[in-house]
C-alpha cells in the first residue's frame, strides 16, 4: 500500500503524471476511486485547524502574489504570469451583475470522449475610451453529457438560458439543431484560420477578465491555459 500526499508543481512532474493525471478528468467532487486507487483533492477549506493567522497569511499572498497564492493555497500548478496566456488579465471576485452591463452571453463547447461539455455565462462592462471588462458569472461542465440531456442541463444551470443567445461549437450542427428544437436561441460560432489567436487577442485587449468565485473550473482553465516554455532555457515561447 502506497500513500502519496503532495501539492502539484508542474503538469509534467512524475508524481502528477503517474498518480493523478490518468484519472483527473474522472474525479467527481474532488474524489476518484476504483479497486486499486483512491484520489482525494483536499485544500485549506478542508482544514479544521485553519487559524485566523493562517487566513490572514493566505489573504495577503492572494493580494500581493496571486500566482504563488494559486499554487501554495489553491493547489494549482506552479505557473508564472508570463507563462499564462491571460496572465495579469484575470482575477477572482464575488461580484453581483449590474444592470448596465451587456449580457448575458452564453457559450458552449461540446464534449468528446474524456473532454467535458462546457458552458459559460458572460457579461461585458463598457469602460471609458472604448475599453471593457469581461465577467464570467456562471459555468457548467460534465464529462459524458448526453445530447438528449444537454437542454435540461442548460436550463437548470443558467436562469436566463432561454432568454439570451447561445453560441456553440460549429463542428456539431446536429447537436445545435437538437438544442434549438428545445426552445433555445443557439447558433454555431464562426471559425476561420487564426480565429483562436484573434479571440485571445480580443480577450487580452480587455482591462480585466473577472471570474466569479463559484466558477472553479474557469479559474483552473485561466491558470492552466499557457504558452509553451523552452525546457532548456525556461523562456516562454509565444509563437
Amino acid at each position: 500500500e502506497i500513500w502519496v500526499t503532495f501539492n502539484p508543481n508542474k503538469e509534467t512532474d512524475a508524481t502528477w503524471t503517474r498518480w493523478v493525471a490518468p484519472w483527473h478528468n474522472k474525479m467527481v467532487n474532488g474524489i476518484y476511486e476504483d479497486d486499486e486507487i483512491l484520489i482525494i483533492e483536499c485544500n485549506w477549506t478542508d482544514n479544521p485547524w485553519m487559524t485566523e493567522e493562517l487566513i490572514r497569511s493566505k489573504d495577503k499572498m492572494k493580494r500581493v502574489d496571486f500566482d504563488r497564492y494559486m499554487w501554495i493555497w489553491e493547489g494549482k500548478f506552479n505557473k508564472r504570469s508570463d507563462e499564462q496566456i491571460f496572465g495579469g488579465k484575470w482575477r477572482i471576485d464575488n461580484f453581483e451583475v449590474k444592470p448596465e452591463w451587456h449580457g448575458p452571453y452564453f457559450g458552449m463547447d461540446f464534449g468528446f470522449s474524456t473532454d467535458p461539455t462546457a458552458m459559460v455565462e458572460v457579461y461585458i462592462e463598457d469602460l471609458p475610451g472604448d475599453r471593457r471588462n469581461i465577467y464570467i458569472n456562471r459555468e457548467y461542465g460534465k464529462v459524458g453529457l448526453e445530447i438528449t440531456d444537454t437542454p435540461a442541463a442548460m436550463e437548470q444551470s443558467f436562469p436566463m438560458a432561454k432568454r439570451a443567445r447561445w453560441y456553440a461549437d460549429c463542428a456539431r450542427p446536429e447537436t445545435i439543431s437538437h438544442i434549438k428544437r428545445s426552445g433555445f436561441d443557439i447558433h454555431a460560432c464562426t471559425k476561420w484560420p487564426g480565429s483562436v489567436e484573434d479571440g485571445v487577442t480580443w480577450l487580452r485587449g480587455c482591462d480585466s477578465i473577472v471570474i466569479h468565485e463559484r466558477c472553479k473550473e474557469m479559474q483552473n482553465e485561466a491558470a492552466m491555459y499557457s504558452y509553451k516554455v523552452d525546457k532548456l532555457t525556461g523562456n516562454v515561447l509565444t509563437d
